[in-house]
């Protein structure tokens, strides 16, 4: 009787064992930090927040419309703090089915997507003249894992007052999606 106890609590630790494998694995593939950077006419731009005060990355996704917003509406970037310097990309109608590489400037995207790059002397760069824009993975949660959007992008913006444009390049994201697409 007492080999019989044993085999059994034995066989029910390596089932547990396997069961829980999956999880390990699903938490294993959420490694990584989250980024939103770019270069800004050639000087790198990231994210720097103030604990309790200021976040250094927005990232914000909703498949579904919410409030007044409408579905597939995303918003992504960073924020400065320390130096009052913002970065936005807000996109409206965007699905996991938008992998791949995109120009800005062409009409799927021209009403969709709107950057708003804001500087320490309150400078706001918000009309793109063009660019690209390539997400290599976007999938929402998945079991016991968050999903993961990331990609590249570069750009031209205007200011304004249309007076002065700025170069953004080597611009790359990596951000966690907590919620289910599908």
């Amino acid at each position: 009787m007492r080999q019989f106890t044993s085999i059994l609590i034995c066989s029910f630790l390596v089932l547990f064992f396997f069961s829980c494998e999956e999880i390990f694995e699903d938490d294993a593939q959420n490694l990584g930090e989250e980024y939103f950077e770019c270069k800004i006419n050639g000087e790198p731009f990231e994210g720097i927040g103030i604990p309790a005060q200021c976040n250094k990355l927005t990232f914000d996704y909703f498949p579904e419309p919410y409030l007044d917003l409408p579905a597939g509406y995303m918003a992504m970037g960073a924020n400065n703090c320390v130096d009052t310097m913002s970065f936005l990309l807000t996109f409206q109608g965007i699905s996991p089915e938008a992998n791949g590489m995109t120009s800005l400037g062409s009409l799927s995207y021209a009403d969709a997507f709107r950057p708003s790059l804001r500087l320490t002397n309150n400078t706001t760069y918000d009309r793109l003249l063009d660019g690209s824009f390539k997400i290599d993975q976007f999938n929402g949660r998945k079991k016991h894992g968050a999903g993961r959007l990331t990609g590249t992008f570069e750009m031209r913006l205007i200011d304004s007052e249309k007076t002065d444009t700025l170069t953004i390049t080597d611009g790359r994201f990596n951000f966690y999606i907590t919620q289910k697409l599908h």
